[in-house]
């Protein structure tokens, strides 16, 4: 009996993926993979994810059609055209989404969060109270870390494995952690973002991180993450008050776009490797 069409198709796109994206992205594209298998051997009993065929892949997607909403299906198509791509069928899938009849209006892709800042204000203090009261090195960094992703708009993993380096007697920061594993290095362009930084070195080496991130000696970085979500969310970071810890970093996006940055500056700010997502933050 042959290897499962899930096993197949996981095999012929390869590790490389999985490398070059975050591990939420990969979950959920593994999972529109999952499920165009199990459809394809339900439909068509295929046997060989090699033999698929283009009429299967309509047929999938205008059987989605009716079940998803646009999102749900652009995942979907970039599942397909990444398994497509792995078996030299490549033309079997169209290249755009409107040509599969996926049409999602702007309204519905580009939704910025405007920040809560009220609330982000709150939520501030009470990382400062918190470390004040435990003396904590976690909580310390979390201290730090909360002002870069105020200040350079980094994401949460991010603000924890980033360091602040001397290049050319200048303090910068690089930006460790990055999604896809794109490096980065960010000069700062006003005085909170040299705060930052300032507080990120000597917060690095208060609690003991020879490697001048702010990740406790003790803790991993997974640790350090989980820890930072939990205590972050504890304090009231949520979606519903649009002030959870990805709403710096749209409140960021914004404000380099008020000073005047184009598209393709803001998206090499965030660490994006296309302009096309800018949008997102600052439509």
């Amino acid at each position: 009996m042959g290897k499962p069409l899930f096993q197949q198709a996981r095999e012929a796109i390869g590790k490389q993926y999985a490398r070059d994206h975050a591990q939420s992205t990969t979950k959920a594209t593994m999972g529109a993979v999952r499920q165009f298998c199990a459809f394809l051997t339900t439909s068509y009993g295929l046997a060989k994810i090699e033999t698929l065929k283009k009429h299967m892949v309509d047929a999938y997607v205008k059987s989605r059609a009716g079940e998803v909403g646009a999102s749900a299906l652009e995942r979907d198509a970039t599942a397909i055209r990444m398994i497509a791509d792995a078996i030299n069928k490549a033309n079997i899938v169209p290249h755009s989404n409107a040509q599969l009849g996926i049409v999602r209006a702007a309204a519905d892709r580009y939704k910025p969060v405007r920040q809560n800042q009220e609330k982000a204000a709150a939520i501030k203090a009470g990382l400062y109270a918190r470390a004040d009261a435990t003396g904590a090195a976690r909580d310390k960094a979390l201290v730090g870390a909360n002002e870069l992703q105020a200040q350079f708009g980094l994401r949460a993993k991010e603000s924890i494995m980033s360091r602040a380096v001397e290049r050319d007697g200048r303090l910068v920061l690089e930006v460790g952690g990055a999604k896809g594993g794109r490096p980065r290095t960010l000069e700062p362009e006003n005085t909170n973002q040299r705060v930052a930084l300032e507080l990120l070195r000597t917060t690095s080496r208060e609690i003991g991180n020879v490697n001048g991130k702010l990740i406790p000696p003790d803790m991993s970085a997974k640790q350090m993450y989980d820890y930072q979500r939990n205590t972050i969310r504890s304090l009231g970071a949520t979606k519903a008050a649009d002030a959870h810890m990805h709403a710096n970093r749209h409140k960021y996006a914004q404000d380099c776009r008020k000073a005047g940055n184009s598209d393709k500056e803001i998206a090499l700010k965030l660490g994006h490797g296309r302009e096309q997502v800018v949008p997102h933050y600052v439509a």
